[in-house]
C-alpha cells in the first residue's frame, strides 16, 4: 500500500512540475485584450514577468504606427487603451517582451443607438415607440406633412426607452418620426394616422 502511494505522490508531483512548466513557456495565454465598458476602448493585461520592459505598438489598417509606449513590468500590468479619438476602423495592436511578439486585432466600429427601433401606428392617433441600449445624445423627433417639429425628446443613457405619443391635436394624415443619435439618423418612419 505504501509503494501505491508512493508512486502516485511522485506522479502527482510530476504533472505539477510539467504544468507549472508549460505555464511558464505558454506566455502568449498571459496576454489578453478585453473591451472596455465605454466603445473604442480596451484593456489589455499583461499577467507575466517574462521581461522587464514590454513595448506596446498601435497601427491603423495602412500599418501606419499610431502609438508606441515602454511599460515597466515587474508582475504583470492591466494598461487601459483609449481609441474613442480615432475614426471608426481596424486596428492593430503589437505587444513586444524580449523577443516574443503577440499582436491583436481591434475593431472599432460605432455601436448602434438601439438593438431594436419599434415605431407602431396606434388606435386613437396615438404612437407607439421602443427603443432598446439608448445612449447619451439620443433625439426623437415628431414632423407633421409640413416637415414642422411637433415633439423631440432627447434622452439619457437610459438602456431601454419606450413612450406611446398622443397625436390627437395634429391636422393631418400622417407624421415623421426620426430616431437620431448625435447627428447620425437611426431610423425614420412615416405613420399614417
Amino acid at each position: 500500500m505504501n509503494k501505491v502511494r508512493t508512486i502516485l505522490i511522485a506522479a502527482l508531483m510530476t504533472v505539477t512540475t510539467m504544468s507549472v512548466a508549460m505555464a511558464a513557456v505558454g506566455t502568449k495565454s498571459a496576454i489578453s485584450v478585453r473591451e472596455g465598458k465605454k466603445a473604442g476602448t480596451y484593456n489589455l493585461i499583461y499577467a507575466t514577468a517574462v521581461a522587464p520592459v514590454v513595448t506596446i505598438h498601435i497601427y491603423d489598417a495602412a500599418h501606419t504606427m499610431l502609438h508606441s509606449q515602454k511599460v515597466k513590468n515587474e508582475q504583470g500590468f492591466l494598461l487601459p487603451l483609449d481609441l474613442s479619438k480615432l475614426p471608426y476602423g481596424h486596428y492593430t495592436l503589437e505587444v513586444i517582451d524580449g523577443s516574443s511578439r503577440y499582436e491583436q486585432e481591434l475593431n472599432y466600429q460605432p455601436v448602434p443607438t438601439a438593438e431594436f427601433v419599434s415605431i407602431k401606428s396606434m388606435a386613437d392617433q396615438k404612437i407607439a415607440l421602443s427603443l432598446g441600449a439608448v445612449k447619451s445624445g439620443t433625439t426623437v423627433s415628431i414632423f407633421d406633412e409640413q416637415n414642422n417639429l411637433l415633439h423631440r425628446d432627447k434622452l439619457r443613457d437610459a438602456g431601454q426607452f419606450a413612450r406611446l405619443y398622443n397625436l390627437q391635436q395634429v391636422f393631418g394624415q400622417t407624421v415623421r418620426v426620426e430616431v437620431r443619435e448625435q447627428d447620425r439618423l437611426i431610423k425614420a418612419q412615416n405613420i399614417q394616422l
